[in-house]
């Protein structure tokens, strides 16, 4: 062993972790479009955050 850290995968995922993963794409396509509301669209999540 060296000493360097090593990225490890989660074994598994949870609900939350799935969720900002899934929004995290998300945003990432809404800047790539431009758009949040387009980018929202297949992903069946809301553009607009719930109160």
């Amino acid at each position: 062993m060296d000493g360097t850290p090593k990225a490890t995968k989660p074994k598994g995922r949870d609900a939350k972790t799935k969720i900002a993963q899934t929004r995290m794409s998300v945003l990432e396509l809404a800047k790539e479009l431009g758009n949040v509301a387009e980018a929202c669209r297949p992903s069946t999540l809301p553009a607009r955050p719930s109160p």
